[in-house]
């Protein structure tokens, strides 16, 4: 008898759409092409991550070398991040926060701390959500968003205990859950006993008049929410960390199944499977969560924002259907009538050299959608925005 390979990659969507998307911007070997796919960090880090992380690998080589981190987080980063939290308003635990290598990872983990029961995931939506939970033989539930206007909505979830994804602002619609529509989901997450994960990536994009006017920053924010979520965080997009890899998850203290903390059975997983987040990114964590990188990390986030909005002043111009635009790095568009029958990456792909995503990528339900980044420099968005004047 042969040995058999995991059942839940039959249940993969083809391959991973950025892999695809890479493949494609290299077979065609073209200098002016403009890619606006995948989500990258265009700026570099702040000076003051970069001494940090300097310093730290001079005391690496030298008597102050350190070995193994601590697997959920050295105490240095979890006092930062909690300082981080309390600038916006919100009190958080270093004892809850868990250091990690990004979103994805902690997705992959997350799902494999619950047993038995059903995920749900609203799409389009960002891909390791179904992957992760496909290949940990998870039942999967798919709800289509595009009923309602991209934002999840929790009267379409039956019930019955499950864990939920949410991401807000959204990865690819680049919409935003307010504080109304997430109380919902926290009551529904309390009535059910169900688990809400929520993917807070983009948090800090999301603008103050927003928040002003029923936005959340954080899900904590939320009445009854440390009971049932638990929030993923990334320094990717927030300190251009896509290639040093550093974020971290809040298991708060009162979020309890079968009479135990859920907190400690994450800290159990850690403990077996992961080796910790290396003492050189951390300490430069530390430095991109201070006041002073936090500073620049608004800069290049508002240089950003400036990107998504004149996108959408001339998609508005054209009457595209879109959504994002504000308080996100994506704007996710509907393809135009004119452009007939051909795929919205190929039309802008072949025809003005520029790539963008596949709405098909994310999930389900992106059919004749596609995805923008303005995650790029100012300079190179506005020559790719010229370009795209003329194809919409």
């Amino acid at each position: 008898m042969k040995i058999k390979m995991n059942e839940g990659f039959k249940r993969l969507k083809g391959n991973y759409v950025f892999a695809d998307i890479r493949k494609k911007i290299a077979e065609k070997e073209s200098k002016n092409l403009i890619d606006l796919s995948v989500g990258d960090a265009a700026y570099p880090i702040a000076k003051v991550v970069g001494e940090a992380m300097k310093k730290a690998a001079d005391e690496m080589s030298g008597e102050n070398f350190k070995g193994y981190p601590p697997a959920s987080g050295y105490p240095f980063l979890k006092t930062a991040i909690k300082n981080y939290y309390i600038r916006k308003g919100v009190e958080v635990s270093e004892s809850e926060v868990f250091v990690s290598d990004g979103a994805k990872s902690d997705i992959k983990r997350i799902v494999e701390l619950f047993g038995d029961l059903t995920v749900t995931i609203f799409a389009p939506g960002y891909p390791p959500q179904y992957d992760c939970a496909a290949l940990n033989n998870k039942k999967i539930e798919i709800i289509d968003l595009s009923k309602d206007l991209f934002v999840p909505n929790v009267n379409r979830v039956s019930e019955k205990p499950r864990l939920i994804f949410l991401c807000s602002p959204s990865n690819p619609c680049g919409t935003v859950i307010s504080k109304a529509v997430l109380k919902g989901f926290v009551d529904y997450a309390l009535k059910t006993s169900s688990m809400i994960v929520y993917d807070s990536a983009y948090a800090d994009y999301i603008g103050i008049d927003y928040l002003k006017s029923g936005g959340v920053f954080c899900p904590y924010e939320v009445d009854g929410a440390r009971k049932c979520v638990i929030e993923i965080r990334s320094l990717s997009k927030f300190a251009s960390f896509t290639g040093i890899r550093c974020g971290w998850s809040v298991v708060p203290s009162e979020l309890v199944t079968g009479g135990m903390r859920v907190s400690d059975f994450y800290t159990r997983k850690l403990s077996s499977e992961f080796n910790g987040v290396g003492y050189i990114v951390q300490r430069g964590a530390e430095a991109a969560l201070s006041t002073e990188g936090e500073e620049y990390s608004k800069i290049i986030i508002n240089i950003y924002l400036d990107n998504a909005y004149s996108l959408a002043k001339l998609l508005k111009t054209r009457g595209v259907k879109f959504f994002g635009g504000e308080n996100s790095p994506y704007v996710f568009f509907e393809k135009p009538l004119s452009w007939g029958k051909i795929a919205a990456f190929d039309y802008l792909f072949n025809k003005f050299g520029i790539a963008v995503t596949p709405g098909e990528g994310f999930i389900a339900f992106g059919k004749d959608y596609a995805r923008i980044s303005c995650l790029k420099r100012k300079e190179e968005f506005f020559k790719a925005l010229r370009i795209l004047e003329k194809a919409f």
